[in-house]
Parts: C-alpha cells; sequence; structure tokens
C-alpha cells in the first residue's frame, strides 16, 4: 500500500493527467480561484487569473564530447523562440496543480536556455567538464505558496533578463525531460 502511494505521487508529479471536468467547460472554482486543468503542467495565470499552460517539450538527452571544450550534457528541444512571451520586467505568476494536496511542488527548476540558431534549437545545459570549465546551469530561486486546493504559485524571486526559459522538474536527467517553456522580450529601447 504505502509502495503503491509513492509511486501514485511520483507518477503525479512527472506525468500530465487531464483532471474530471464537471458539466460546465471550465473547471470547478474554489473561492473565486481557477486551477489549472492538467496535473503538473505548469500554467501562467493571464490578467484575468485564468491558468494558461506554458509550450511544454519532450526534450532529447545529449551528450557531446569535444577536445577543447570537454564534455557537455544537455536537454535540447526544437525551436529557438517560445510562443508564450512577457516583457522584460514583468514578474509572471506560474501555477502548477499537484497530484495530493500535501505534496510540495519543491523539485521544480527554472533554467535559462542556450540558443542553438544553426541547428534551430533550445538547450538546457546540465553539466559541462573541461579543461577550464566543471559548470551546468544555475536555476533561477523561485518562490512557492499555496494556490486553490491542490496547486502553488511559482514566482521568480526578482525579475528574469531577456532570454528564453525553461522550468523542469526533477534534479536529474533521467527524472523528467519535459520541458515548460517561455520567453522574456526585451523593452524596445527610445
Amino acid at each position: 500500500m504505502i509502495q503503491t502511494l509513492a509511486f501514485m505521487i511520483a507518477l503525479g508529479a512527472m506525468l500530465p493527467i487531464q483532471t474530471p471536468q464537471t458539466s460546465g467547460s471550465q473547471p470547478p472554482a474554489l473561492s473565486g480561484i481557477q486551477e489549472p486543468e492538467d496535473i503538473s503542467v505548469i500554467h501562467y495565470l493571464n490578467t484575468k487569473n485564468v491558468p494558461i499552460p506554458l509550450e511544454m517539450h519532450r526534450a532529447q538527452y545529449q551528450t557531446r564530447d569535444s577536445a577543447f571544450r570537454g564534455s557537455q550534457e544537455t536537454l535540447v528541444i526544437s525551436g529557438t523562440t517560445s510562443p508564450v512571451q512577457f516583457t522584460e520586467g514583468e514578474l509572471p505568476t506560474f501555477v502548477v496543480q499537484v497530484l495530493l494536496p500535501m505534496q510540495l511542488p519543491t523539485e521544480y527548476e527554472l533554467f535559462p536556455l542556450v540558443i542553438r540558431k544553426k541547428e534551430n534549437q533550445r538547450a538546457v545545459i546540465l553539466t559541462e567538464q573541461g579543461f577550464w570549465t566543471d559548470t551546468g546551469s544555475r536555476g533561477y530561486h523561485l518562490r512557492v505558496q499555496r494556490y486553490g486546493q491542490n496547486s502553488f504559485k511559482i514566482i521568480s524571486s526578482s525579475p528574469l533578463p531577456p532570454g528564453e526559459y525553461a522550468f523542469k522538474y526533477g534534479l536529474s536527467a533521467s527524472k523528467s525531460k519535459d520541458l515548460y517553456c517561455f520567453t522574456i522580450v526585451a523593452k524596445p529601447r527610445l
């Protein structure tokens, strides 16, 4: 029984699952809060506080070896820009619904994406080891707070600089390869 519950918690944290719908087209609201319909899928709240899913990709795990640069482990997705875009200086609010009310979304991390224009790709650099380096992508500090009955708000502690970003679940590539992506667009300079 305990093993089954642990498996369900782990499964719910990794896989998007549709929650049951009521007779209307919108999920039931709790005290005026509209929670995301999908479990473990990162959404952003629009100006009316309606959760909208981020661009989602199943990334490919890749390793590269180079005599000069050493080795690199990455998660790679196609395309160089996300269609989900925010303006520089905004502090978007993200939400995720969890499987069980006591489950915390503490294993979600926010990473910058490296653009590979020639290959039409974006990548999260998990590790990079070479003669001069021994690093990986550094995630951003996030604040998490309860939102509704089974969801949590996820907010960056400070505004993000222009660039491509992705949320990833789990601290290792083997946990999940699902990336939830968005872009921070630079403000026009006058």
